[in-house]
C-alpha cells in the first residue's frame, strides 16, 4: 500500500497546463446552469454527470507523463465528504428496492453525486491566481446572462404568458360548451398541455397560481429560490470585480458595463423575493467584512472604518432597491412569520421520518410518500424534501450521507480557520503565486486563456444544452443562446480589463459565497440539486487553488492510467445501465402516448408500453401508465370482461413495484368498484372477497395519505359507489374536517369545491343515523 505524505507545495505559474482541466470543469459546470437542475432525478442532466466521469478519465490520462504530478495525487477533507455522500446515498437505495418506491430516480441520483465528484477532482487541477481570476469571471459573467433573463421573465414573460393562458382557458370553455369546435378544442388543450398545464387538481391550481399571481424570476432553474442562492453566491464572490473597477485606473466603458451587470444580478436578486438568499446574502457579507478586517488591520483606522460603512451602505441600498422595485411589500413582510412557521412543519415532519428510520433516511429522491404519512394537518403542501440542507442529506443518504456534509462543511471552516490565521501572522506578505507588483498578470497568458474559455467555457456548452443536451431535442432554446451570447460579451469586457487577482484577500469573496449559499440551504431546497452542490464546490475549488496548499498522497507510476481506464470504465457503464434504459424507456413511453392520441389499437399500444417498461425495468412511468390505460378501456368497453381483468393485472404490477403510492391504491380500488367483478350476488364468497380486497385498497391509500382533503373526498365517494354509507360518511367527514383547517390556514390551492363539499355533507348525516343511539359503533 502506497505510503502518504502531507507537506505544502507550490505549483508551476504555467497556465498551458491547467487551461484545459479548467475549461473542462467550466464546460461541465456550465451545462449544469443551463439545465433545470430540478430535473435531475428524472434523468435529464445524468449525461452531464457522465461527461465528468469521461473528463476526469481524459484528464488523468493526459496527466501520465506530466511532471512534478507523475507519481502523487491531491485528496483532501472534500474528497472524503463527498465519497461519504455517495455511499450514503447509494446504501439508502436499499430503502426503495426493498420497500418500494422510484427505483430508477434512487439509481439516477446516485449517478449524479458521483458524477459531482468527478467534478471536483477536475476542479482540483485548477491552481494558481490567473486560472482562480477565470473562474471568477466566467462566473459572473454566466450569471450575469442568467439575471438579465431574470429581469425579463419579470417585466415581460410573466405578464405575456399570463395573457395568453388567460385567453387559452377562456376558448376552451366556450368551446368545451354543446357547439363547440372539437377539433380546435384539442388543439388548444395541446397548447395547454405544452405550456406544463397540468390535467389534475390541486396540480392545476397550484401552476395556475404560480402563474397568475407570482413574478418572480427562476432564470434557467426551475425554482426561484434555487436561482436566489445562485445570485447570492455570484454577487458576493464578485467583491473583487467591483473594487477593482472602482480603484483602478480604466476607462470609463468597461467600468460601466461591468455595474450594469452586477446592478442586474442584485436586481434580479431582489425580485426573487427569496428572503433565504436575502438572509445568506446578509450573513455572507458579515463574513466577508470580518475576513478582510484581518487584512486591514495593519492600515490606517479611517480605511477600516470606510470598509464597514460601505458594507452597511450596500445592505442599505439593497434594502432600498427591494422597496423601490416592489419586492419588499407588506405581502413579503407579512408572510415571513408564515414562512417560518410552514418551514417548521416540514422540518418536524422529516423528523418524524427520520425517527422511524435514522440510519438509511427514506432513499434518494423518495421522502414524499413517507413525508404523507406524517404530515401534520396544518401544513400546506406535500414536499418532495425537508427545505433543510442536513435535513435533506439526511433523508436521502441516511447518516453517512450526514456525516459527509458536516466533513463537508468543515472543510470549509477549516479553510477559514487557516486563512485567517494566514493574515493575521502575515497581513502584508502576499502569496508565493501572487500578481507582479502593478497587480496585472501577464498579457500573453490571458489571450489563449480567454478563448478557450470562450470557446469550451460558454459556446459549446450552450449550444449543447440549447438542443436539449446529449439527449437531443428538436427545437433550440432560444433562452440559453441569448444567456450564452451576454455571458460570452461580459466575459471579454472583464478579460480585457484584466481585473487582477490578489493575494489572500480574495479568498474571502469566495469563503462569504460559500457561507451565503449554506444560509440559504438551511430553510430552502436544493441540497440534492447538482447544479446546487456544483455551486459549493466551485467556492471550494477556488478557495483550495488560490490558497495554493494541497495533500498529496504517493502513487505507483501507473496510477494516471489506472485512474483514467477506471473512470472511462465508469462513463462507459453509466451509459449502459442509467443513461440507455431512461433514453430508451422513455422514447417509448412517448410513442405509447402518440398512439393514444392517434386513436391505435389498444394492442399495438399496450405492447409499445411493455417496450417501455422492458426497456428501463426500474421506471414506475410505464407500468402507471399501463395501469390508467388499461382502466380507460375497461371504462369505455363495459362489456368486454376481458378488459377489466387486463387493468386489475396491471395496477397489480404497478402496486408490486411502488407499494407506497397512495393515489395508485385509490385508483385501483375505484376500478375495482367500477368493474363490478362481484355483481353475482348468489356468489357471496366472491362478494365477500371482493368487499374485503376494495376495502383493504382504500385503508391502504389513507394511510399513506391521511391528511389531503381532496384525497378523503374521492374516498368518500368510492365507498358510496361500492355501498358502504357509514365508510363513506367516515371519510366524508375527515374530508369536511381536513377542508376545514386548511380554509383556517389559508391553503387556497386545497380548498374542496362547492360541489364535492355539498355531495359530502350529504354523506355525513346517514352516515350519523346508522351508528347505535350510544353514539358508539
Amino acid at each position: 500500500m502506497a505510503k502518504s505524505e502531507r507537506k505544502r507545495t507550490t505549483d508551476s505559474p504555467e497556465p498551458a497546463r491547467h487551461r484545459w482541466p479548467l475549461c473542462l470543469f467550466i464546460g461541465i459546470a456550465t451545462c449544469r446552469f443551463l439545465i433545470p437542475t430540478e430535473a435531475a432525478a428524472q434523468g435529464e442532466t445524468l449525461w452531464i454527470a457522465l461527461l465528468a466521469w469521461a473528463g476526469l478519465g481524459w484528464v488523468n490520462w493526459t496527466e501520465r507523463h506530466a511532471s512534478p504530478q507523475r507519481g502523487t495525487v491531491t485528496f483532501d477533507l472534500v474528497d472524503v465528504a463527498l465519497l461519504l455522500l455517495i455511499a450514503g446515498h447509494v446504501f439508502s437505495s436499499w430503502v426503495v428496492f426493498d420497500g418500494g418506491g422510484d427505483r430508477r430516480v434512487a439509481i439516477t441520483m446516485c449517478w449524479e453525486w458521483a458524477g459531482l465528484w468527478a467534478t471536483w477532482r477536475i476542479g482540483r487541477r485548477i491552481t494558481g491566481p490567473l486560472r482562480v481570476n477565470a473562474l471568477r469571471d466566467w462566473f459572473f459573467a454566466l450569471t450575469v446572462g442568467l439575471a438579465a433573463l431574470g429581469v425579463w421573465q419579470h417585466y415581460v414573460f410573466y405578464p405575456t404568458e399570463s395573457a395568453h393562458y388567460r385567453e387559452l382557458r377562456q376558448a376552451e370553455s366556450q368551446l368545451s360548451e354543446p357547439g363547440g369546435d372539437r377539433d380546435e378544442l384539442l388543439e388548444i388543450r395541446r397548447e395547454l398541455a405544452a405550456m406544463g398545464v397540468p390535467n389534475e387538481e390541486p396540480a392545476r391550481t397550484l401552476w395556475e397560481n404560480r402563474l397568475l399571481n407570482s413574478s418572480e424570476p427562476f432564470g434557467l432553474y426551475g425554482l426561484a429560490n434555487t436561482f436566489g442562492g445562485h445570485l447570492a453566491f455570484a454577487l458576493l464572490i464578485s467583491a473583487p470585480i467591483f473594487v477593482a473597477m472602482i480603484r483602478g485606473n480604466r476607462s470609463i466603458g468597461p467600468a460601466a458595463i461591468v455595474a450594469a451587470g452586477g446592478l442586474l444580478i442584485v436586481l434580479s436578486l431582489v425580485l426573487t423575493k427569496s428572503r433565504t438568499a436575502w438572509v445568506g446574502s446578509g450573513v455572507g457579507l458579515g463574513v466577508l467584512l470580518v475576513g478582510l478586517r484581518f487584512r486591514v488591520a495593519a492600515l490606517a483606522p479611517w480605511k477600516a472604518v470606510a470598509a464597514t460603512i460601505g458594507g452597511l451602505a450596500l445592505l442599505s441600498a439593497l434594502a432600498v432597491g427591494a422597496t423601490v422595485s416592489g419586492a419588499l411589500d407588506d405581502e413579503v413582510i407579512g408572510e415571513a412569520p408564515k414562512s417560518v412557521a410552514v418551514r417548521l412543519n416540514y422540518w418536524a415532519g422529516a423528523l418524524r421520518v427520520l425517527s422511524e428510520r435514522p440510519v438509511l433516511g427514506t432513499g434518494p429522491a423518495n421522502f414524499r410518500s413517507y413525508y404523507r404519512q406524517v404530515k401534520s394537518p396544518d401544513a400546506s403542501e406535500d414536499i418532495a424534501s425537508p427545505h433543510n440542507l442536513l435535513l435533506d442529506v439526511w433523508v436521502s443518504g441516511g447518516m453517512l450521507s450526514a456525516l459527509g456534509l458536516f466533513l463537508l462543511v468543515s472543510a470549509l471552516a477549516a479553510v477559514v480557520v487557516r486563512i485567517a490565521s494566514d493574515a493575521k501572522s502575515d497581513a502584508r506578505t502576499p502569496s508565493d503565486n501572487a500578481p507582479p507588483p502593478d497587480g496585472k498578470e501577464s498579457p500573453e497568458n490571458y489571450a489563449p486563456l480567454t478563448g478557450s474559455l470562450l470557446i469550451y467555457g460558454i459556446g459549446v456548452p450552450a449550444a449543447v444544452t440549447a438542443g436539449g443536451g446529449l439527449l437531443l431535442t428538436t427545437s433550440l432554446d432560444s433562452r440559453i443562446i441569448a444567456v450564452g451570447f451576454l455571458a460570452a460579451a461580459m466575459l471579454l469586457v472583464l478579460r480585457g480589463a484584466n481585473v487582477p487577482l490578489s493575494d489572500s484577500r480574495s479568498l474571502w469573496p469566495w469563503v462569504a459565497g460559500t457561507v451565503a449559499l449554506l444560509i440559504h440551504l438551511l430553510g430552502a431546497d436544493g441540497i440534492e440539486f447538482p447544479a446546487v452542490v456544483q455551486t459549493m464546490l466551485i467556492g471550494l475549488v477556488a478557495v483550495g487553488a488560490a490558497s495554493n496548499v494541497k495533500w498529496e498522497l504517493r502513487t505507483p507510476r501507473i496510477f494516471p492510467k489506472a485512474a483514467a481506464a477506471t473512470a472511462a470504465a465508469i462513463a462507459l457503464a453509466g451509459v449502459v445501465f442509467a443513461l440507455r434504459p431512461i433514453v430508451t424507456g422513455t422514447v417509448a413511453t412517448a410513442h405509447a402516448r402518440n398512439l393514444i392520441a392517434i386513436g391505435s389499437p389498444p394492442a399495438r399500444v399496450l405492447e409499445s408500453y411493455d417496450d417501455a417498461a422492458a426497456a428501463d425495468p426500474l421506471s414506475l412511468a410505464p407500468l402507471l401508465d399501463t395501469a390508467r390505460y388499461s382502466t380507460t378501456l375497461a371504462q369505455s368497453r363495459p362489456n368486454e370482461k376481458r378488459w377489466s381483468a387486463e387493468a386489475r393485472q396491471r395496477w397489480q404490477m404497478y402496486l408490486q413495484a411502488d407499494p407506497r403510492s397512495a393515489a395508485g391504491w385509490l385508483e385501483y380500488a375505484e376500478l375495482l368498484i367500477a368493474s363490478r367483478l362481484w355483481t353475482k350476488e348468489s356468489d357471496r364468497l366472491k362478494a365477500a372477497g371482493a368487499y374485503r380486497e376494495v376495502g383493504e385498497a382504500l385503508e391502504n391509500a389513507v394511510s399513506l395519505d391521511p391528511t389531503d382533503a381532496r384525497f378523503r373526498a374521492r374516498i368518500a365517494f368510492a365507498w358510496d359507489d361500492f355501498g358502504s354509507a357509514k365508510q363513506a360518511g367516515k371519510h366524508a367527514a375527515a374530508a369536511l374536517a381536513q377542508d376545514e383547517r386548511n380554509r383556517a390556514n389559508g391553503h387556497l390551492e386545497q380548498y374542496l369545491p362547492d360541489g364535492i363539499l355539498s355531495r359530502l355533507k350529504d354523506f355525513v348525516q346517514p352516515a350519523l343515523d346508522s351508528l347505535p343511539p350510544s353514539g358508539q359503533e
